[in-house]
């Protein structure tokens, strides 16, 4: 009978530099202290500064000093050859010991050389500048009443990115920066390297909230725009560059037929479209900025004119809103759902509008969520979502237990849960969550392949947004910005119908510790299959009779790119191993090593990822060890 085993190879990059057997490298290491001994918190007449790691086994002995007098401290010390190293800088008072705490630990692979590592600050601290004359003038900010401070994944985003509405007042006060003068608001923050995104905020004195953030898309941490701790750091304008501003009066319009067709939304019963966005502050304390109304042309369109004055090609995030009039009867007593749309183009970020500067633009009609097209009444589906989690649960970074954990589908969209009966209320009539366990995937075979079928009824909207989590662990990409979540669509067929009882399969999920958008589908386009995160392998026994000998063939095709195959025969039962090199001898790892019966087994390798992430072309060895046999073979991988 035959036999199938998937088994996951996962290999990084830096694998590839893993040092042979060589001589000991010497490293160079550096570290710039100019951000602490600005703050305050780094005295050279009275402190020291080492380097501390698995090389020397986290204790002293590794001093590094400041000649030049620049705040750079280095030190040059043998390694050894095992790498990759950890390592972390420590400052010492005495004999008391400040370790970098806003940072895990520093890792270098070896490459069997010297190196001389590029001097990197303590903690990963930035220096952030922003001159705020732009938004002081027009009335955004006041200095008297507000503060400035900083937003990013390095703090859940001040409290936004974990679900604290407008921000938690002590994580703003602790990023907040201080007024440097001429109108420029100044810090020195350690970011660490959870994320290169932030963005600027405006702050209440009198709770500590967000009043304003910056209105252009998030901003990415760059050498080019900031400086690490040196004085030559760059100044950022509030909003991006002030450049020449144009004044323009933009149309915005949505047609809520879709949200009629679901039943959500009735302007009779007090329900209001809104427009929330940066110009307006993302509230409707002006009604003239924020309320929409219904088309002279059409009533199932609402429209609202916006005027900007902004310099041509400035980018306005902004979502539509429905305030709900609670007191309806199909809330049925209980909390409406909250009145955010998650839009489908864009994975449940901000929409994105791009001044150009005309004195009058109209956008084209778009709808609430992106909901084009709803599935009939009482027509009923069943997706089938698919979620390879071998390149996750080959390198966790949680703890796992396969036989207690399970993956979750975390379903954000409450449009959706509402229509599909799954929101969770508590004794108050209070929303308190969405999705039940039945959004839990199963592993039936233990292949580490879940799968997960959701069955929903119209009328529901005919995409889904998700994410998913396991034991706490989510994909979702951070901030606001496209790709936040999932977006994959139930297609109707030919004729534009969706066919009572039908099972749709949605494109394969790969989670990943790597955090960047996610996959976001057109109902116009394909199904799309997430591109693994790593090489993955697999092994099957294509038969069980007892061959002649221990055999390893040639992989086909050879050169490949991205994907080969090789066969191999297996004389006796027994464990079997069979070992990736690089041309240097060095180990990339194991492709097979487990206990296998006899017979004859095909593997089959995708470097789909790392062809992705940058593997480079070359000459690898795979061996076989199987009791006393040993074979090589010599495999190219071209791009």
């Amino acid at each position: 009978m035959k036999q199938v085993r998937r088994a996951v190879l996962m290999v990084c990059f830096g694998l590839f530099l893993l040092a042979g057997a060589a001589l000991a490298d010497d490293v160079t290491f550096k570290v710039d202290l100019s951000v602490m001994q600005e703050l305050g918190l780094f005295t050279p007449a009275t402190q020291t500064v080492h380097v501390r790691g698995s090389f020397n086994g986290w204790g002293d002995g590794s001093d590094l000093t400041d000649a030049d007098g620049d705040f750079i401290y280095e030190g040059t010390f043998d390694v050894g050859t095992t790498g990759p190293i950890a390592y972390k800088f420590v400052v010492k008072t005495g004999t008391a010991v400040t370790w970098e705490d806003n940072i895990g630990n520093r890792e270098l692979p070896l490459t069997g050389a010297a190196q001389v590592l590029d001097p990197v600050e303590w903690n990963n601290g930035i220096r952030f500048r922003v001159n705020m004359t732009i938004p002081i003038g027009n009335g955004v900010f006041n200095p008297a009443t507000q503060f400035v401070s900083i937003a990013g994944g390095f703090n859940d985003w001040l409290g936004t990115g974990i679900g604290i509405s407008n921000g938690d007042s002590a994580t703003a006060r602790k990023y907040q920066l201080n007024d440097a003068g001429g109108n420029v608001y100044t810090g020195l923050i350690p970011v660490g390297t959870s994320t290169n995104k932030f963005k600027f905020t405006i702050n209440n004195n009198s709770d500590g909230k967000i009043a304003t953030w910056e209105g252009h898309a998030d901003r990415e941490l760059s050498m080019t725009d900031l400086s690490l701790g040196r004085p030559d750091n760059v100044e950022l304008p509030w909003d991006g560059d002030p450049g020449q501003t144009a004044t323009g009066t933009t149309l915005f319009q949505v047609n809520i037929t879709p949200l009629k067709e679901l039943g959500i939304f009735d302007e009779t019963e007090g329900d209001t479209l809104q427009l929330r966005g940066g110009f307006n502050g993302w509230d409707d304390s002006d009604p003239d900025d924020s309320i929409m109304r219904q088309s002279f042309l059409d009533p199932n369109i609402y429209e609202l004119p916006i005027t900007f004055t902004k310099v041509p090609g400035s980018e306005e995030p902004y979502k539509f809103f429905i305030k709900f009039n609670p007191a309806r009867a199909i809330w049925g007593g209980q909390t409406p759902i909250n009145g955010w749309e998650e839009p489908g183009s864009t994975g449940g970020g901000n929409r994105i509008y791009v001044f150009q500067g005309l004195a009058q633009e109209q956008l084209p009609v778009q709808t609430f969520n992106d909901i084009f097209r709803v599935i009939p009444q009482d027509t009923t589906v069943t997706m089938v979502f698919t979620a390879d989690m071998r390149c996750f649960l080959r390198n966790p970074p949680v703890e796992v237990n396969l036989a207690a954990d399970t993956l979750r589908l975390d379903i954000q969209d409450e449009v959706w849960h509402f229509r599909n009966g799954t929101l969770r209320y508590n004794g108050a009539n209070n929303l308190i969550g969405r999705g039940p366990t039945p959004f839990d995937f199963s592993d039936a075979d233990g292949d580490s392949i879940y799968t997960l079928s959701v069955t929903t009824k119209g009328p529901i909207q005919n995409w889904v947004q998700y994410h998913l989590n396991w034991q706490g662990f989510d994909d979702q990409a951070p901030g606001f910005d496209l790709g936040r979540r999932r977006v994959r669509y139930v297609r109707p067929d030919a004729n534009g119908k969706f066919l009572n009882g039908s099972v749709y399969q949605m494109g394969l999920d790969y989670i990943s510790t790597e955090i960047k958008p996610l996959t976001i589908e057109t109902e116009a386009g394909p199904i799309i299959n997430d591109t693994p995160p790593c090489i993955v392998t697999g092994v099957e026994q294509i038969a069980s009779e007892v061959p002649a000998d221990y055999t390893l063939g040639q992989n086909y095709p050879n050169p490949f790119n991205p994907s080969t195959s090789f066969e191999y025969a297996v004389r006796k039962p027994g464990h079997v191993t069979i070992t990736l090199y690089n041309v240097f001898g060095q180990k990339i790892a194991d492709l097979v090593n487990e206990y296998q019966q006899t017979g004859t087994y095909k593997v089959t390798i995708d470097y789909t990822g790392l062809s992705r992430d940058g593997l480079t072309s070359g000459v690898y060895f795979y061996q076989i060890k199987a009791g006393d046999f040993r074979a090589t073979k010599r495999m190219m991988f071209v791009k």
